[in-house]
């Protein structure tokens, strides 16, 4: 299917999961003559960011004369996506979260909460393929601080099995842990909803999009299902031109709110690349009980000591967890829906452990993936003192070597992968390249927080737990279902963020 027919194609999405976007097709159709190699660049960017979700809905309708008509403006900055746009993702509409009591109020929120939050995805296949991939995604960090985000890579991943067959997809799905697509479709769909929440108490929302060649030919029922299914948004556009790499920086920069605005300004399609996937996460939530005070204190990196701002504070009734080799506790974060808040863990290892040791451990990841049961550490309650450093850690992780060794093997192989359902002639067409970015921080007010709430406990005397983690550590940020959005590694929390090395998208450059 020619560049020309894409946006007929593309309309067969159903209005209540997308946008329709505009019939006018971005200037300069390339010519299809780098069909000799191509190559389907993944960027997989796990991202948090400061302050709420404002998404703007940015579309352009089409009447009856086949006639664009902007319904609003569509710029990201300078840039106008809608020379580009074919399909614009719509999210659904979430009522506000009752700041004060109000019946009314309350329950036409919870029943726009339920009407998305109808299935748990906290099943035993997912918690699996976080056994298997923390560990591989997490290791080399040595005296370099990491985080990564499982979850988002699992939906990348989830994305790249639709565009494979043969051997290619079946490694995919071996390393996600599902039989097949049916069900892997039905855990992403599950996964995407259970996570989305934007109703001004907690900001969290996964997003997709797809970045097509003008003038090659791609299989539409293929790039329909994955509009669809994963909520994404569809461009077309001249690989390699500058135009193009400025519409893919604007909408990254969209949907972090600029966060990564340095990392994202290096982002390039080469002009061979014939397909980029890019999936980003977003989160956004405050303490249930903020930090009391901050004091200058001394952190002990694997490259010398530190001078670091501490936060400190007291919780009572939150889980503390002593297992063989490491102490942790959970902070609470404010939180929507029956099943409660998200949490953040912290877990020290022992003097003379370090945080890879504990990753290498079989009792620690099922501890990590909630699968240790009654064999996992000793877990009580208690008055948690804890005392944190201020962070903000950045890492950006090329993803070839880690995947590999994970057991997507072909994929990576010009002769051996099959990527034929998303194109009409697979012309040795091969995975070039994948990114991993994260970035999170923690202040007082919480994780990225952009709003100050505090929150009082007066309780009776109870066993007081001291958390100092004041040497290199790990931290775990979870949902209400107490998987993993981010897991990472703090060696130093005073090194400068990984700004300046860049979110990079290439082809085979043949």
């Amino acid at each position: 299917m020619k560049s020309e027919n894409i946006y007929n194609a593309i309309t067969e999405l159903r209005d209540d999961q997308v946008l329709a976007g505009e019939t006018k097709l971005p200037r300069a159709v390339r010519p299809a003559r780098f069909r000799r190699l191509g190559a389907l660049a993944a960027v997989l960017a796990a991202v948090v960011l400061v302050g709420v979700l404002a998404g703007p809905r940015w579309f352009r309708s089409v009447n009856e004369t086949g006639e664009t008509q902007n319904s609003s403006v569509m710029t990201c900055g300078s840039v106008d996506l809608s020379e580009f746009s074919l399909v614009r993702a719509s999210y659904p509409k979430m009522a506000p979260y009752p700041q004060e009591y109000s019946r009314e109020k309350w329950e036409t929120w919870q029943e726009s909460y339920e009407a998305l939050h109808t299935g748990s995805y906290c099943t035993e296949e997912l918690s699996d393929y976080l056994k298997t991939a923390l560990p591989t995604l997490l290791s080399g960090a040595g005296t370099e601080n990491r985080v990564v985000s499982p979850l988002n890579l699992y939906v990348g991943l989830a994305m790249l099995a639709e565009c494979s067959a043969g051997e290619t997809q079946a490694e995919i799905l071996a390393l996600l842990n599902v039989p097949d697509m049916e069900t892997l479709r039905e855990q992403a769909n599950t996964l995407w909803k259970s996570n989305y929440c934007d109703d001004g108490r907690l900001t969290e929302l996964l997003a997709a999009s797809l970045w097509l060649q003008n003038g090659r030919d791609y299989n539409m029922d293929t790039i329909n299902t994955l509009a669809s299914n994963y909520y994404g948004s569809v461009f077309a556009g001249e690989m390699g031109s500058a135009d193009y790499d400025a519409a893919l920086q604007a909408w990254i920069n969209e949907q972090t709110k600029n966060l990564m605005e340095e990392q994202v300004g290096n982002v390039k399609l080469d002009a061979e690349t014939v397909l980029a996937l890019v999936t980003t996460v977003y989160y956004n939530a405050e303490w249930m009980a903020s930090f009391a005070q901050t004091e200058s204190g001394t952190f002990h990196s694997p490259q010398g000591d530190v001078t670091c701002q501490f936060m400190q504070g007291s919780e009572f009734g939150v889980n503390v967890y002593e297992g063989d080799g490491f102490l942790a506790g959970e902070k609470w974060l404010k939180s929507s829906g029956a099943l409660g808040g998200g949490a953040m863990y912290f877990v020290l290892p022992d003097e003379g452990l370090s945080p890879e040791d504990l990753l290498s451990r079989t009792d620690f990841l099922q501890f990590l993936t909630g699968q240790a049961g009654e064999n996992g550490p000793e877990q009580k309650e208690a008055m948690l003192c804890l005392t944190v450093p201020k962070f903000d850690v950045s890492s950006q992780l090329p993803l070839q070597q880690k995947l590999e060794e994970l057991g997507m093997q072909t994929a990576f192989q010009e002769s051996k992968a099959d990527f034929s359902p998303v194109f009409s002639e697979d012309e040795g067409i091969f995975l070039s390249e994948v990114q991993h970015g994260a970035r999170l921080s923690i202040d007082e007010i919480g994780i990225t927080g952009a709003a100050y709430t505090e929150s009082e406990f007066a309780c009776a005397a109870a066993e007081e737990v001291n958390l100092i983690l004041d040497r290199p550590f790990l931290f775990v940020v979870t949902n209400a279902e107490k998987l993993p959005i981010f897991v990472g590694i703090v060696n130093n929390p005073v090194e400068e963020s990984q700004q300046g090395s860049g979110l990079k998208v290439r082809g085979a450059g043949h």
